[in-house]
Parts: structure tokens; C-alpha cells; sequence
């Protein structure tokens, strides 16, 4: 199955896709005025059929502001601030370095300090 032709392969794409997100608010203060929020998000991309392997249409793209890349279909950007867009991606060696993630989580905590004005 592995020698045949892209078209044949990819007629009919199989695959799943996982994500998961949480959130939480943990008061620092006493008087509820700084929060500690913490956030988990997690994704995964499978296949079903292992001699044709991950779908070539759907990936994530890590790393960047997260602003750019949604006149892809089948991408799904994931920011993070601090790198350039894309950057955390890896290249899939088997499709001549071309950029597919098909796991990723992100954890980020920071804190939060509501508008006082």
C-alpha cells in the first residue's frame, strides 16, 4: 500500500482529533483583586490505518502570536508567545520538510489584576 500514488492513498481520509482545554481562577488576595490563572490545552491527531499514517491535511502550527495561518484548512494555530510563528512545528522528514504537529499541549499561568479606574 505504501507504493501507490498520493490520490489513491488520500481518497478517503481517516483520522481523529482530540483537544482538550481547561481553565481556572485561584484568588491570590484576600480581596479577590489578583487572581493566579492557570490554563492546560492539549491536542492529538491519529490515524486509523497505519501504512498510510498521519492525515497530510489537518496539523497544528505552534509557536507565534497565534494571528497568522487561518487561510489554511485543516490548521489549527496555537500561540505562544516569546517564539516566531511556526517555529515550534516540526518538519516531517518523509514529506521533504514540510511542517505538521500532530501532538501539542500548553500550559501557561499568569496573573491577573482587574482595571481599577
Amino acid at each position: 500500500m505504501l507504493n501507490v500514488t498520493d490520490e489513491i492513498k488520500y481518497k478517503w481520509i481517516e483520522f481523529h482529533k482530540w483537544t482538550f482545554k481547561a481553565d481556572y481562577y485561584y484568588p491570590v488576595t484576600k480581596n479577590d483583586k489578583m487572581v493566579l490563572n492557570a490554563r492546560f490545552a492539549f491536542g492529538y491527531i491519529g490515524y486509523y490505518n497505519k501504512n498510510i499514517g498521519p492525515s497530510p491535511f489537518e496539523n497544528f502550527y505552534l509557536g507565534g502570536d497565534g494571528m497568522t495561518g487561518y487561510s489554511f484548512y485543516g490548521r489549527d494555530v496555537i500561540a505562544l508567545r516569546g517564539y516566531t510563528n511556526g517555529s515550534l512545528t516540526p518538519n516531517d522528514p518523509v514529506k521533504s520538510g514540510v511542517s505538521s504537529g500532530n501532538v501539542y499541549s500548553k500550559i501557561t499561568f499568569r496573573t491577573q489584576v482587574p482595571n481599577l479606574t
